[in-house]
């Protein structure tokens, strides 16, 4: 058997159990560094278990920040050229239909894991007294879920999304408009919540609540309309306002002590989209403690758009039974309202999954090693299993001992 695949084979098995003995970090986590309730894990389905490569691959790769996800398409094509430099010794031509497989491949994988609804890795061990809720999610009444990939991605495929994460309540926040909620749930099926995303003077304000359509033109021209939206939200459109990133992150981070005097009620510090996924822990950090010091809760959303299969944060808030009545919108989102609007700091806690940050010490050139090393980190023990045994089982597969006779046995001997 050739040396080369096989040295490949046992390097990469060392470094899985370097990350894990060595660097462990836990899979999950409250960026504030608050602890976690008593239970709370992250579950796995068998078929990611069974395809751990494949599954943590694609769960690695949906939580990368733009630059970062630019990074590993470049740095996968030039890794599979020098590794087919370094492991076969053939000529151009072989090569060059190397490379074709390997593209196609290759794209296959990123279509397969941006639009397959396959099944996901979920929070489970939720306490009975708190509710899994996502705070920020688009359907295909969006402006900006329009891709061939997205297209059904209406309330029901939506609700089963966020069914498979492990949520229990998500509010249906679309573009300067009010979204499909309320409609055909089935008992224990995660209840869909109004809202609506406004798009304001270089911010993003989302609207948690009301069902109305709000004019945008009368607070979208200037830092004195995003002033009198946050004053009026709740006397005027009946809701409670959460700010998004990237938006206050990179055009209004100076001016968020004067959004809180000026009544916003939530900031999201961990939003899954790829152009969102910016932000820096120093920033993080910064925005907790303003909100902390001035009793406004926390929110990690999915800002889900109708690609990918990873969630990336959960939002537990305790439960509350609401009079009916109380509000025009199912209950379990009238009792998500009252504690955004009644507890200040206490009402969520953010649970976040272990990723690469786009501020990581990895190098950016270095995301396409960086991606499977994080995940190595925050892995079970059964995923390593998987990882394990595929990498083997592909090395031993394709280097058996073939025939005298056969010319690819020859080949191989020779490089």
């Amino acid at each position: 058997m050739p040396r080369r695949p096989l040295i490949v084979a046992a390097s990469l098995s060392l470094l899985i159990l370097l990350a894990k003995l060595a660097f462990p970090v836990p899979a999950l986590s409250d960026p504030t560094g608050a602890a976690l309730p008593a239970g709370v894990h992250l579950a796995f389905p068998v078929l990611n278990f069974l395809l751990a490569p494949l599954f943590d691959l694609w769960d690695g790769v949906t939580l990368l920040a733009m630059p970062r996800l630019q990074a590993f398409l470049a740095g996968a094509a030039a890794l599979f050229v020098l590794g087919r430099v370094w492991l076969r010794n053939a000529g151009w031509r072989r090569h060059a239909v190397a490379v074709v497989e390997f593209l196609f491949l290759f794209g296959a994988f990123l279509v397969a894991g941006a639009g397959w609804r396959r099944p996901m890795a979920h929070i489970a061990g939720v306490p009975d007294t708190l509710l899994v809720v996502d705070l920020h999610s688009h359907t295909n009444l969006s402006h900006d879920v329009t891709g061939w990939l997205q297209r059904d991605f209406d309330l029901e495929t939506s609700r089963a999304w966020h069914r498979r994460g492990g949520f229990e309540a998500f509010f249906v926040t679309e573009h300067n408009r009010p979204g499909p909620t309320g409609v055909g749930a089935l008992p224990g099926d995660p209840v869909a919540c109004p809202g609506e995303e406004l798009s304001l003077w270089g911010a993003h304000i989302v609207e948690l609540g009301s069902s109305d359509s709000i004019p945008r033109a009368l607070y979208a021209d200037s830092a004195p309309g995003i002033a009198r939206f946050l004053h009026e939200s709740e006397s005027r459109w009946g809701g409670v306002t959460l700010a998004s990133i990237p938006e206050y992150d990179e055009n209004h981070f100076a001016d968020l002590a004067t959004w809180i005097h000026d009544g916003v009620d939530g900031f999201e510090i961990s939003n899954a989209a790829p152009k969102a996924n910016r932000q820096t822990v120093a920033h993080r950090d910064a925005v907790i403690a303003l909100a902390r010091a001035n009793g406004r809760w926390l929110a990690g959303v999915s800002d889900q758009h109708g690609l990918g299969a990873t969630v990336q944060a959960w939002n537990l808030v305790p439960k509350m039974t609401v009079p009916i009545g109380y509000r025009p919108v199912p209950s379990r989102c009238r009792g998500i309202l009252e504690v955004l609007m009644t507890r200040g700091s206490a009402a969520t806690q953010v649970i976040e999954r272990h990723r690469l940050r786009i501020d990581s010490p990895w190098p950016t050139f270095a995301t396409i090693v960086a991606v499977p090393w994080e995940g190595w980190r925050a892995a079970g023990m059964w995923q390593l299993v998987s990882w394990l045994a595929w990498i083997w089982g592909i090395t031993l597969i394709r280097n058996r001992r073939k025939p005298d006779g056969d010319p690819s046995a020859a080949e191989a001997a020779s490089g």
